[in-house]
């Protein structure tokens, strides 16, 4: 008769186990379910997809501003200074960045050109000038109004959103 007694004795225990897991359970698939309602997770599936739309759209348009390409100036400019000056030779290698293929392309196509008005540019510079930060930043910001001038007017658009040096070299 002891070993009945023992036998329910166990058998109740596991059922209150039993209890306990799958309440604990239901509980944990009910709180799920309210977050996730909450959330608007079970929103209608015209409202799903009207999200997806917006979130494609969202996320061309950040494609759209956020496109960099980078474009070197081949070969690098090689300016020779008039005597009397410390430095008699420049050498200054451009990097461009554009905000498009199409601008990249005017660049190539229009390079004849750039590279002629940055030349003389560069010549109209005073080597001295050259050899300080705010020397370099001011020639660096003309070199730019530069470029964007002659791609504004052959392209109609601006396109370009800095310029930056590769190289400077004086000597």
């Amino acid at each position: 008769m002891a070993d009945s007694e023992t036998d329910l004795g166990e058998e109740k225990k596991s059922s209150n186990k039993l209890v306990i897991i799958l309440a604990a359970v239901v509980v944990l698939a009910l709180v799920i379910t309210g977050a996730l309602y909450f959330t608007g997770y079970f929103s209608s599936a015209e409202n799903q997809d009207a999200d997806i739309e917006e979130v494609e759209e969202s996320t061309q348009d950040t494609d759209k501003e956020s496109i960099a390409i980078y474009h070197a100036l081949e070969p690098a400019f090689i300016i020779n200074f008039q005597t009397g000056h410390s430095a008699k030779l420049l050498q200054v290698g451009i990097t461009v960045l554009a905000n498009s293929e199409s601008v990249v392309e005017a660049l190539k196509q229009h390079s004849p050109m750039i590279r002629n008005n940055l030349l003389m540019l560069f010549n109209e510079q005073e080597p001295d000038k050259l050899r300080t930060r705010a020397g370099k930043e001011a020639i660096q910001a003309s070199v730019l109004e530069e470029i964007q001038k002659i791609v504004d007017k052959q392209t109609g658009s601006k396109g370009i959103e800095e310029v930056f040096f590769t190289e400077f070299v004086m000597q």
